[in-house]
């Protein structure tokens, strides 16, 4: 539980371990006030350990929840500080972006794009392999002239072909051009890039995903699962293709060719949690109610922290019509996530509903608790 991992944490002097305590919790929490508070606990712990870029982390996340909030002034009164911390790092072109990626959002509330888009810009020249930078410019660009948005386009191409070895960023661009500009433009990017790099299976992913994304539906996929195959042939070791090679089987509801993929995924790879939740689907799907159960108990076991690993199997019982093994499975999932307000309010609604008013009073007590603030009011 984080929040005993805290306390017992600090009351040691264990700063390290109660700011990584306070980061985790404030991760998982969705509420962006409380969640603030935690990253600005785990700042100030980092600070009095002289741990820069860490502090930097945690304090861009407190101010990201300000954005949230709408709390603008308190974004402002931080950036100063912000600004002036990644000069001291060791590798200050990240901790530079992370704190223009808050300019950034503060700009873009207040309606200053071309500021914004300059702001990025200039974070881009820092780390030009980073791609989160990339796609805040495409937030930005719908709003300029054409003659503008193409120039800016252009830059962002340039930048990416500046990198080195294999464009993995190639796919998140191209998806937020897609977005934002339409898939004939980006379709138009990808090749001119795969006609510069023939050798690199990034490429054909960005390639095949934009066609999944923003396609033509199945004759998109098709498409797409003809352009996998030839780079898997190549690139066999390359999992993400057969990521965008599973979905553009499920898009053409071929549910066999779908169960060997992620059956090679998960050859490879046995802990990938949504490949099991996606294999548990199929075999649902074709009454196979027992191998189903048995990939999501799976996945709750090697990934006991994970939301929704609970939720997929706690639907999956009561899809079954077992809703007592419903309730067990989520009191199990609380025993590891108590945090959770989602599986918390999953399991009183069940309780409510089966008449269990006294236990569901109990975890509504204990969510108040956890969450002091009122989620659980």
């Amino acid at each position: 539980m984080l929040t005993r991992a805290i306390e017992l944490a600090e009351s040691a002097g264990l700063l390290d371990q109660a700011a990584r305590a306070h980061n985790n919790l404030g991760v998982r929490l969705i509420v962006p006030k409380a969640a603030r508070e935690h990253f600005l606990r785990a700042a100030e712990l980092q600070r009095q350990r002289g741990e820069i870029a860490s502090e930097v982390f945690s304090a861009c996340n407190a101010a990201n929840e300000s954005l949230w909030l709408g709390d603008l002034a308190a974004v402002e009164k931080a950036l100063p500080s912000l600004r002036q911390l990644p000069d001291a790092a060791e590798k200050p072109g990240t901790m530079t972006l992370r704190s223009r990626g808050l300019e950034f959002g503060l700009l873009r509330y207040q309606g200053r794009l071309a500021e914004a888009i300059d702001e990025y810009m200039a974070a881009i020249r820092l780390e030009p392999e980073d791609t989160y930078a990339y796609k805040r410019v495409c937030d930005c660009i719908g709003g300029l002239d054409p003659g503008d948005r193409t120039a800016v386009l252009g830059q962002l191409e340039e930048s990416m072909m500046r990198g080195s070895g294999h464009l993995h960023g190639a796919r998140d661009l191209a998806l937020a051009v897609a977005s934002r500009q339409g898939l004939q433009r980006a379709l138009s990017m990808v090749e001119r890039w795969r006609c510069e790099r023939p050798d690199d299976p990034e490429l054909v992913e960005a390639h095949a995903d934009i066609l999944l994304e923003y396609g033509q539906g199945r004759t998109s996929a098709g498409e797409a699962i003809v352009l996998l195959r030839e780079a898997l042939a190549r690139f066999p070791s390359h999992d993400d293709l057969r990521l965008s090679l599973a979905r553009a089987h499920s898009v053409l509801l071929e549910e066999g060719e779908e169960m060997a993929v992620w059956g090679s995924i998960l050859a490879r790879s046995p802990t990938h949690v949504f490949g099991l939740t996606r294999l548990s689907a199929l075999h649902e799907r074709r009454g196979e109610m027992a191998e189903a159960r048995e990939f999501l108990e799976h996945a709750t076991h090697i990934a006991p922290l994970s939301h929704d690993a609970w939720r997929n199997l706690a639907d999956h019982m009561s899809r079954s019509g077992l809703p007592l093994e419903a309730i067990e499975v989520l009191r199990q999932a609380l025993a590891h996530v108590p945090e959770s307000i989602g599986l918390r309010r999953y399991l009183i609604d069940v309780l409510i509903d089966m008449g269990m008013e006294a236990e569901a009073l109990a975890k509504a007590r204990e969510g108040t608790g956890i969450f002091p603030d009122g989620a659980y009011m």
